[in-house]
């Protein structure tokens, strides 16, 4: 395992106290993308035990802090992705 460089660990800082200053909601979303990858709103709902518009709050909050990037589903365009930004 290689040793992280001084700028990842200050990244890696940075979006920790991002975290830390949203609603417990978007840090669950947050905790779980971290886990799984990638995933719709709707694959949100049942292992996070929220509600949709509770999903949607938090994804919103995530992506305009730039931890969460939105990406098109290209077989459905009326639904995204979501994913942790790099």
């Amino acid at each position: 395992m290689t040793a992280m460089t001084t700028q990842q660990q200050e990244m890696e800082n940075y979006s920790n106290d991002k975290v830390e200053n949203l609603p417990r909601s978007a840090r669950k979303i947050y905790s779980y993308l971290t886990k799984v990858g990638q995933a719709k709103p709707r694959d949100l709902i049942e292992p996070l035990n929220m509600p949709p518009r509770t999903i949607r709050h938090g994804l919103k909050r995530l992506v305009e802090e730039g931890l969460v990037k939105k990406i098109p589903d290209l077989n459905d365009l009326r639904s995204n992705y979501y994913r942790i930004s790099n």
